[in-house]
C-alpha cells in the first residue's frame, strides 16, 4: 500500500468514524433532549388549559349557585306547593279569586316531568274569570317574581254576544216598522242573556299554564332555594309597569264609546252701537255650506267580510286612524253616503239615494277603497247582481223592504 492509499484510507476511516459519532450523539443525546422538550411544551399547554378550566369551573359553580337561589325548593313537590300558594296570592291580589272556597278549582297542579338534562318541570294550571285590567295586572306581577318561571299558555275569551251587541251600530231610524221591531226584539234577547259590562270592559275567561323549574343536584354545590319571595322592580318585564297600562286603557274587548264633545267656548258679548234708521236693513243670509258626505273615501278600505253570530258582517279600515281597530258594519247600516244593502264574499253593495229620490246601487270591491266604487251592473258584476236579485226581487224599487236578518 502506497502512502497515498494510506492517506485516503485514513480520511475515509475518519469520515466514517465522525459520521458514526454524530449518529450516536443524535440518538443518545439530541433526540431524547428534543423529545423531552416537546413533552414539556405539551404539558405546559395542558397546564394552561387546566388552569382556564379551573377558573371557568369556579365561575360555573357561582352561576349555578345563583340559579339554585332562584328556585322555590330542591324537591319538586315542595316547589309545586310553594308555586301554587304564590299564584293564589297573586290572583287574590288582583281580584281574580272572589270566593276563597273555590280556590282549589281555580288553580290546579300539573304533572311534574323530568327532561333528559335532569331538570324538573313543575306546571300549575289556572282557570278563572276577570276583566282585562285584572288579568294584565296579574301577568305583570307574575313576571316580577324572583324565582325562575315562565308562562306556557295564556288563553283569553269573551262572550261573543256581549261584544257583538255592544260594538254593532244600531239600525237606522229611517228603517220601516218591521225592521225596528225586529231589532228591538233581538237586542232585548241579547240583554237578557248577556252579562253586564262594567267600566273596565266585559268579564273575560282566562286559562293559564305556568311552569317553574327545579335544577338537578350537583355534588359540589349545596342547593339554597329562595326563602322569602320579594318582588323585583321589573323582573323579566321588558318595559316599566306604567307602559302596560295602555293595554287596559285600549281594551279591545271594551265597547266603543265616542269621546266627549268639547265644552262650549264662552264668547264675551260685543256691544254694538245703536244706529237710527228710518227703514229696516235686511241682513244678508249666511251662505249654505254643503258638506261632502264622501270626504275621505280614499282612506277607507273594505278589508274583510265574515259571519258574526250568524249575521253577515264587514270590516272597514280607516288609514287616518291606524291605531283604531277596523269598524264593523252589518246589513242596513249607514255606510259612506248610503245604506249597506248586501255583504257578499266579493265585496259590498251600497244603495245611495239622491236628493231627487233616485236610488243607485254601487259595488265596493273587497280590498279596494271607497273611492274606487263602481255602479252595480250585471255585465261587470254578474255574481253580485244575481245575489242582489235573490235578496230583492226588485232591487231598483225604493219601497223594497229590508231583509229579515
Amino acid at each position: 500500500m502506497t502512502r497515498r492509499e494510506k492517506i485516503i484510507a485514513l480520511c475515509v476511516g475518519g469520515t466514517l468514524g465522525g459520521l458514526g459519532l454524530v449518529w450516536a450523539a443524535r440518538n443518545v443525546v439530541v433526540d431524547p433532549f428534543l423529545e423531552v422538550r416537546e413533552q414539556i411544551a405539551v404539558e405546559q399547554t395542558k397546564r394552561v388549559k387546566l388552569k382556564k378550566q379551573e377558573s371557568n369551573l369556579e365561575r360555573v359553580k357561582k352561576d349555578w349557585a345563583e340559579l339554585t337561589a332562584r328556585t322555590l325548593a330542591a324537591d319538586p313537590e315542595e316547589a309545586q306547593r310553594r308555586f301554587r300558594t304564590n299564584i293564589h296570592e297573586l290572583l287574590e291580589r288582583h281580584g281574580l279569586v272572589n270566593d276563597p272556597k273555590t280556590k282549589d278549582s281555580k288553580v290546579s297542579p300539573g304533572a311534574i316531568s323530568l327532561d333528559k338534562n335532569g331538570f324538573y318541570k313543575v306546571p300549575v294550571n289556572v282557570n278563572t274569570t276577570g276583566t282585562l285590567k285584572q288579568i294584565v295586572g296579574f301577568l305583570c306581577d307574575f313576571y316580577r317574581q324572583p324565582y325562575i318561571a315562565r308562562l306556557d299558555k295564556v288563553t283569553i275569551g269573551a262572550d261573543k254576544s256581549v261584544i257583538s251587541d255592544a260594538n254593532s251600530p244600531r239600525r237606522s231610524s229611517t228603517n220601516d216598522k218591521r225592521t225596528r221591531s225586529r231589532t228591538s226584539r233581538r237586542s232585548s234577547r241579547r240583554r237578557r242573556t248577556s252579562a253586564p259590562i262594567g267600566p273596565d270592559g266585559p268579564v273575560l275567561t282566562v286559562s293559564i299554564t305556568a311552569t317553574t323549574l327545579v335544577l338537578p343536584k350537583v355534588s359540589d354545590i349545596k342547593p339554597r332555594p329562595i326563602e322569602e319571595l320579594v318582588e323585583l322592580e321589573t323582573g323579566s318585564l321588558l318595559h316599566e309597569l306604567a307602559a302596560f297600562n295602555e293595554i287596559s286603557e285600549k281594551n279591545l274587548f271594551k265597547p266603543y264609546q265616542p269621546p266627549p264633545s268639547p265644552p262650549p267656548v264662552a264668547v264675551a258679548p260685543v256691544k254694538t252701537p245703536e244706529v237710527k234708521q228710518t227703514e229696516p236693513v235686511k241682513e244678508p243670509s249666511p251662505p249654505v255650506v254643503k258638506v261632502d258626505p264622501r270626504a275621505g273615501a280614499g282612506q277607507l278600505y273594505v278589508r274583510m267580510t265574515s259571519l258574526l253570530n250568524g249575521q253577515p258582517v264587514t270590516y272597514v279600515f280607516d288609514e287616518n286612524r291606524l291605531v283604531d281597530p277596523p269598524k264593523q258594519f252589518f246589513h242596513d247600516d249607514e255606510i259612506d253616503d248610503g245604506v249597506l244593502l248586501l255583504i257578499h264574499p266579493r265585496g259590498l253593495v251600497v244603495r245611495v239615494t239622491a236628493e231627487n229620490g233616485r236610488q243607485t246601487d254601487y259595488f265596493y270591491c273587497l280590498g279596494d277603497s271607497f273611492a274606487d266604487r263602481e255602479e252595480l251592473s250585471p255585465e261587470l258584476h254578474p255574481e253580485v247582481w244575481l245575489a242582489i236579485q235573490d235578496e230583492f226581487p226588485s232591487p231598483d224599487s225604493p219601497e223594497q223592504p229590508l231583509r229579515d236578518s
